[in-house]
């Protein structure tokens, strides 16, 4: 990185750069309040299989590779 400043990115966007030591925490006492992520589509009787596989992989991914952040959460919105 060029050593420009601070930025706020999600930990699992910069892990790689972190193991490097491309870039240092700072702030490290100081947590931002939780904020919902939302899957919003268009509300059907039924969810085509592609919708539904998606919307089961993301909840998937939120519970397990990124559930060590306990500052998401997910919520789908039909």
């Amino acid at each position: 990185m060029a050593g420009l400043g601070v930025l706020q990115i999600l930990e699992c966007m910069a892990h790689r750069h972190l193991e490097r030591g491309e870039l240092v925490p700072v702030l490290t006492d100081w947590q931002r309040p939780p904020h919902p992520l939302y899957l919003a589509y268009p509300q059907n009787r039924h969810l085509s299989t592609k919708l539904r596989v998606f919307v089961d992989w993301v909840e998937a991914l939120f519970a397990t590779d990124l559930g060590k952040f306990s500052d998401m959460s997910f919520k789908t919105c039909p």
